[in-house]
């Protein structure tokens, strides 16, 4: 069967002619016989082409980077299984199939993606109806992370030597994006950092600031990332250059003088130990036969006899191989020791001191170091000895009413100068033999001090409510600490100076008893002091014949021609001065 729309132009031709016209099987072709002015004519009857245009899914990314081209994807164009026509983009992002399509429904994927893009998965629905139909569609194009990983130069690990880091340096990352030049900075972490988004292309790292205790890196690390290389499989193509950023750590040495204090003898075979205070390695070198020791392979070299302890051998800290070119000492902070030996036998040790290596290729000098000779005699031991008085008159006896203060005077001995000593006092019943308690407290004081001297003397006061502590003893304990431990204390809850005795309000003094005269001892003579103890306690007391009965039987001869007042004055012009004062007291 012929198709009607083009037999019916076949007749209109063939009555034009005035000749028979055919159509061939198809129905879109006719042939007029015997007239060769009219030899064929094509009709088209529905169907169409589709049309594709294409774009880059991000423009800011491939804007200006020729990496980046839409020429050359392919589209299949299917109905259910079958692959029915191509589209083949263009270099302005444009493209059809090649021939008309049947009316119907299509399918159009990405069966080829351009430079610089994924392959799209995405499928596009198309109908075809009498004309063409136009799909349009984008691809994403492949960025680049560049992941930038630091590592110990010698090592070739991620893990820092000595008390270096890795961590917290600064890189910038260079690149052209968007027709322009981009700079991105970050600082790593964990040994890392991590630069996204990069469009493919020319890749500039450099380090801006180096890690602690690492060399600057002033090498400009480039990198070229084209589109053959990302593929089309992936959105991002990560980019971690192994090796690459790799960093030299700061390395020092050590030197030093042994000798002799006094003589300044030069002291051999003294050896020294080194120890890491990040890591804890630890090796020891030895002084040679003029007291001179160094870790520098100047010296000796790194590798000879490596860590070997003699004054022979090379040191060397770290875990890579020993490189004479560097120093032994990686950074960080070291503490020397110096070890017993037979050459150090009769001499103190120095005391371990502390050095840090910050500078690369430099040799700290320790300058000299003295061995003193040992004490001829050990320091005594501190000790401390206490007098416990009360704070209004000094004696051994206080008012038990609401406020009483006792002072006791401590004297300390066998302290350091310029070494924080602290007295710590409490007060002890000394029936019980427990602490005394005010308002519910042990009443206790302290008092911290710095001596100038080994003695020195301080005083610990107690303030206290000690109205219900009536007939009561109490004994004053000390203890004297020295960094957190005690070093002397004083506690006999029987030592007498220690002792103070609450008397009730009111209670007279208890005056000391007086001397008994020796028989056939020599009486004093005119003018001789008197002992005035006694005598100033009688006064006291209220005992005045007594006392002009004393001063009768050692004072002046009394003249006949005196009377009772003028052998007064002349008794009160011969007294110590002491008894005068006593004497105004007498009771009449």
């Amino acid at each position: 069967m012929g198709n009607p729309s083009a037999r019916r132009l076949a007749d209109e031709a063939a009555a034009y002619q005035g000749g028979d016209a055919t159509i061939d099987g198809r129905g879109i072709v006719c042939t007029v016989a015997g007239k060769p002015a009219v030899q064929s004519m094509l009709t088209a009857s529905g169907g169409g082409r589709i049309r594709l245009a294409k774009a880059s899914a991000d423009e800011f990314v491939t804007g200006g980077d020729g990496n980046y081209s839409l020429e050359g994807a392919v589209y299949g164009v299917y109905q259910g299984d079958d692959l029915v026509a191509r589209i083949t983009i263009g270099e302005d992002g444009r493209g059809s199939t090649d021939v008309r399509v049947p009316d119907g429904i299509y399918t159009v994927r990405e069966i080829e993606a351009p430079a610089g893009y994924v392959l799209s998965s995405v499928e596009y629905e198309v109908t075809v109806s009498g004309h063409d139909a136009v799909v349009d569609a984008s691809d994403v194009p492949v960025t680049v992370t560049f992941r930038l990983k630091k590592t110990d130069a010698e090592t070739g690990e991620a893990t820092p030597q000595g008390a270096a880091l890795l961590d917290g340096a600064v890189y910038e990352a260079t690149f052209e994006h968007n027709g322009e030049t981009k700079t991105a900075r970050g600082t790593t972490k964990d040994g890392e950092v991590t630069f996204e988004g990069i469009p493919l292309g020319r890749i500039s790292v450099r380090e801006v600031t180096p890690p602690t205790g690492y060399l600057p890196d002033a090498e400009e690390h480039v990198f070229t990332v084209t589109a053959e290389d990302v593929g089309h499989d992936f959105a991002v193509f990560e980019l971690t250059p192994e090796g690459e950023f790799t960093e030299q750590v700061v390395r020092g040495d050590l030197a030093f003088v042994k000798v002799a204090d006094g003589t300044q003898q030069r002291l051999a075979g003294v050896p020294f130990k080194i120890t890491s205070k990040t890591t804890g390695e630890s090796h020891v070198i030895v002084t040679d036969g003029n007291g001179q020791a160094s870790t520098a392979a100047s010296w000796n070299a790194h590798t000879t006899d490596t860590n070997g302890g003699t004054a022979e051998s090379g040191v060397w800290f770290g875990g890579s191989d020993p490189d004479d070119a560097k120093g032994a000492l990686p950074y960080g902070t070291y503490t020397v020791e110096e070890q017993p030996s037979e050459a150090n036998a009769d001499r103190a040790l120095i005391p371990a001191f502390d050095v840090s290596v910050y500078r690369d290729g430099v040799t700290v000098d320790l300058g000299t170091l003295t061995n003193d000779a040992p004490p001829s005699e050990t320091p005594p031991a501190p000790g401390v000895c206490t007098e416990a008085t009360d704070a209004d008159d000094g004696d051994h006896e206080a008012v038990a009413d609401d406020s009483v203060t006792i002072v006791d005077t401590v004297s300390c001995t066998g302290l350091t100068p310029g070494k924080e000593y602290t007295l710590t006092g409490t007060l002890v019943d000394k029936e019980t033999g427990e602490p005394v308690r005010s308002d519910g407290k042990a009443v206790t004081s302290t008092v911290a001090f710095v001596p100038d001297a080994a003695d020195d003397t301080q005083e610990v006061a107690f303030t206290f409510d000690g109205a219900e502590l009536s007939g009561h003893t109490v004994v004053t304990f000390e203890s004297l600490v020295l960094d957190g431990q005690e070093v002397a204390s004083h506690a006999d809850v029987n030592d007498e100076g220690q002792t103070v005795e609450l008397v009730p309000p009111g209670t007279p003094d208890t005056p000391d008893t007086p001397e008994a005269p020796t028989p056939g001892g020599k009486l004093p003579q005119t003018g001789d002091e008197l002992p005035i103890v006694g005598i100033c306690a009688l006064v006291a007391a209220g005992c005045a014949a007594t006392v002009i009965g004393i001063a009768r039987s050692i004072g002046p001869r009394r003249e006949e021609d005196e009377g009772e007042d003028g052998w007064h004055r002349r008794l009160h012009s011969r007294l110590p001065l002491r008894l005068r004062d006593a004497r105004r007291l007498r009771l009449l």
